[in-house]
């Protein structure tokens, strides 16, 4: 991305580690959470703050394990229940999202899925409801 480039080019050599550190010094009550170190999405976090668009400086993984459990509780209301077998499957597609932004059928045969049964797996575990779950997680924990 050529955002990572731009701000690891020297003479600065910046990297997310180096600026979710500097704003811990700086904004100590603002900052939540520690950087993930590093993960692209939380260059997204410290853009979105600096830019003022969040007022707190939080990771990306925070944010979305918040929307994830918000995302479950609305399950829940609705009436639909997950197995414990089916919410550790759901909690992998949301480190998915963390790391890569999102989560494609194609990526269930790929690591860290296929050594749990990859997609053939997680298909016997939600059936025809896989594909929605994937486009509903991939909407609202990026949102």
């Amino acid at each position: 991305m050529a955002l990572v480039q731009a701000i690891e080019r020297p003479p600065r050599q910046w990297t997310s580690e180096r600026l979710w550190a500097a704003y811990e010094r700086v904004e100590k009550d603002r900052v939540r959470g520690a950087s993930r170190g590093r993960l692209l999405t939380d260059l997204i976090s410290l853009a979105r703050h600096a830019m003022g668009v969040e007022d707190e400086l939080v990771s990306y993984a925070d944010h979305a394990a918040a929307r994830f459990d918000n995302w479950l509780a609305q399950q829940a209301n609705r009436g639909r229940a997950f197995s414990a077998e089916q919410v550790g499957w759901l909690a992998l597609i949301r480190d998915q999202i963390v790391a890569d932004l999102e989560v494609r059928l194609e990526d269930f045969d790929e690591t860290p899925f296929a050594e749990r049964g990859g997609l053939g797996k997680v298909w016997s575990l939600f059936g025809e409801d896989l594909a929605g779950i994937v486009e509903e997680l991939n909407r609202e924990l990026v949102a």
